[in-house]
């Protein structure tokens, strides 16, 4: 029974190493956005952990104005948001946040990242946030993946 589990565990290993030998890295990145500013003297957060393949996928996302907080997965009391859509196109980066029942989008974040890979410091991305699809702020940004 004992070899028969070992011999089970090493042909997982093995698939599993095959499947993602042969994988794009594309498929394999993952990497997200930071964003900082200010609303009305409160300081403004934007966190978003991304999973690309051929898509852009959001694995999760939180967002603080001042002591508010808002969570796509919310565990410490934040209120819940939901990813509604999303897009990287060349170096231009979009994704939109809405309430649980996808009636208003909460939060709606556009930067383009143009020269990010001939950069040698720091420096963050100017960005817009929409807040409730009325209000737009500056903020900046960073990115990785």
């Amino acid at each position: 029974m004992a070899s028969n589990l070992s011999s089970i565990s090493s042909r997982i290993v093995l698939a599993t190493a095959t499947l993602l030998t042969f994988m794009p890295a594309s498929a394999l990145a993952s990497g997200g956005v930071w964003c900082t500013g200010e609303i009305d003297g409160e300081k403004f957060n934007l966190n978003i952990s991304t999973g690309r393949s051929h898509i852009l996928s959001v694995l999760n996302a939180q967002v603080s104005i001042g002591e508010k907080e808002w969570a796509t997965q919310p565990a410490n009391g934040e209120q819940e948001i939901v990813f509604g859509q999303g897009m990287i196109e060349g170096t231009k980066f979009a994704a939109d946040f809405a309430d649980p029942s996808y009636e208003v989008i909460m939060f709606g974040l556009r930067v383009d990242f143009a020269g990010m890979e001939s950069r040698t410091d720091d420096t963050p991305f100017e960005g817009t946030v929409s807040i409730n699809e009325k209000r737009a702020i500056p903020v900046f940004c960073h990115g990785d993946g």
